[in-house]
């Protein structure tokens, strides 16, 4: 039986049915500035909370924050990075790509890489997490075409060992057609959008595919405040019960 993993954040793995299954691609397409590192960062630190193996591939000079996000993270001997963005590689990984010629150097890299952390997985069984950041821009470097099959074979080799994995897109950045055939291809698509309503920013969370056939939730609004301290939170708004009538 497959192992359901949960992104530790209540109402989103409420949306998810519980959680994502082992073997399975998640697509995170998101809005600039809709709080979608902050989510993935979470995801990412319960996961290691759990006692998981995590594998980062950065490809976006944008990633300083996500990484910012998950420094108590990436220090740890259970978690990997690939990457592919930062100078005299600072973070003093083995898998250092300085600009890639084509989005395969990175699979032949996640590929390796992957199997290393699947060799280290202990007694709980917990599948390796792997969080891609992003494949906006890879649209931006390679052929589109390029990028599709390269996600297809990512998503294979998650079949093959049983990982999770989230990818990160921004919303809208490439031809609709194209952005259509990455959903087609990942088992459970999640859209963080956001507007601003009355001068307001606000953000919303839905699940456009999830591979389980239950029926996708209405999206929910959300955002990420600092409560006590300096560190934020995720909020859900919840809805004001009506009052109850008796007879």
């Amino acid at each position: 039986m497959s192992i359901k993993v949960a992104t530790g954040i209540r109402e989103l793995d409420a949306m998810l049915d519980g959680g994502i299954l082992e073997g399975e691609v998640t697509l995170f397409l998101y809005d600039t500035g809709s709080g979608h590192n902050y989510i993935l960062s979470e995801i990412i630190k319960n996961h290691c909370r759990m006692g998981g193996n995590v594998l980062l591939v950065l490809t976006s000079t944008s990633s300083s924050q996500f990484v910012t996000l998950t420094k108590n993270v990436i220090n740890q001997k259970n978690c990997v990075i690939i990457d592919c963005i930062s100078p005299r590689n600072v973070y003093n990984t083995e898998y250092y790509i300085e600009n890639p010629s084509r989005a395969f150097d990175i699979f032949l890299s996640m590929k390796k890489a992957r199997e290393d952390l699947n060799s280290r997985i202990g007694e709980k069984r917990i599948p390796t997490l792997v969080c891609f950041y992003s494949l906006s821009s890879l649209f931006i470097n390679f052929e589109p075409n390029e990028v599709v099959q390269f996600f297809n074979k990512n998503v294979k080799e998650s079949m093959r060992l049983g990982t999770v994995e989230y990818y990160t897109l921004i919303y809208g950045i490439t031809e609709p057609s194209t952005e259509k055939r990455i959903q087609v291809l990942a088992n459970t698509v999640i859209l963080s959008r956001t507007e601003f309503r009355d001068h307001r920013r606000q953000n919303y969370l839905q699940i456009l595919k999830h591979v389980s056939g239950v029926p996708y939730p209405e999206e929910k609004q959300y955002s990420i405040t600092k409560r006590d301290g300096d560190v934020p939170e995720i909020v859900f708004s919840t809805p004001m019960l009506g009052r109850l009538k008796f007879s």
